[in-house]
């Protein structure tokens, strides 16, 4: 009975360090991914002031044109809600802007 505790003891701490390596690994990929949408967004964004065409696959991304669009564009209109001032005009500009879907370059 003794040896059955004393592996199921070892077997407990080496499942309970295992679990920390994966959630250490796990934090550090989404960490990487969030900072490469940032990244992306700002591509996206220089692209859509630009107008000119953009392909999140030719920078090594895979994923969709339309939510890093979405991403981008939503950014750029919290950035504008930043500089509300109170007054209406900028929280007008900021619904307008909000409210109109950015063009995608094809």
């Amino acid at each position: 009975m003794g040896l059955a505790s004393l592996y199921d003891s070892r077997f407990q701490r080496s499942f309970t360090k295992t679990m920390e390596e994966l959630r250490r690994a796990q934090q550090a990929r989404r960490d990487k991914e969030l900072h490469a949408l940032e990244q992306l967004k700002d591509i996206a964004l220089s692209h859509i002031q630009q107008n000119s065409t953009f392909d999140p696959a030719k920078f090594g991304f895979v994923i969709s044109r339309a939510f890093v669009f979405n991403q981008a564009h939503l950014a750029s209109a919290k950035k504008l809600a930043s500089f509300a001032a109170g007054n209406g005009v900028v929280e007008k500009k900021v619904v307008d802007y909000v409210s109109k879907v950015p063009q995608m370059a094809a």
